[in-house]
């Protein structure tokens, strides 16, 4: 083998070691553990209902005299956690907008409602596992937060 070729087998051999680094490490996860608690507002509950990898119907009811606002944004940024070796993991939302517009829905006293999340664009389809969402409610200003709350454990198939 003249020096040429063996140059580019070493060539060869380098793009493919890269190549297969790149898709090792982009395959890897990127959650971190949260070791956060959360509040409990009597009177209000959240239920994840129908989850698929892609969406869920998020069920809120407030069963209080308080009205409250729900927050949300242009891009669904609730924050989804994992369960798994017996910890909760936040989910990597590096596909996240840097531009998002918060937005507020009403949970006004004695009343419920439902919010279609479909966190597909931002966190991809979830694997197979044990999830909750997690979510902020405020005042009924809108500008003051009351309780950082998370719903029921839900599962993907």
């Amino acid at each position: 083998m003249d020096h040429q070729m063996k140059r580019n087998a070493v060539i060869i051999i380098a793009v493919v070691i890269t190549a297969i680094a790149l898709i090792i490490f982009a395959s890897r996860k990127r959650e971190k553990v949260v070791n956060e608690s959360f509040q409990k507002i009597d009177g209000i509950t959240a239920e994840v209902r129908e989850p698929s990898s892609g969406q869920a119907t998020l069920y809120l009811q407030n069963d209080t005299d308080t009205n409250y606002r729900f927050n949300y944004s242009d891009f669904d940024v609730l924050d989804i956690q994992h369960k798994k070796d017996n910890g909760w993991y936040e989910r990597d939302h590096s596909r996240m907008s840097s531009t998002l517009t918060m937005k507020l829905q009403d949970l006004t006293a004695h009343t419920s409602l439902t919010y279609v999340y479909q966190w597909e664009d931002m966190y991809g389809k979830l694997p197979k596992g044990t999830y909750r969402i997690v979510y902020t409610l405020t005042d009924e200003t809108g500008e003051s937060n009351v309780a950082r709350l998370c719903t029921n454990e839900f599962q993907i198939p």
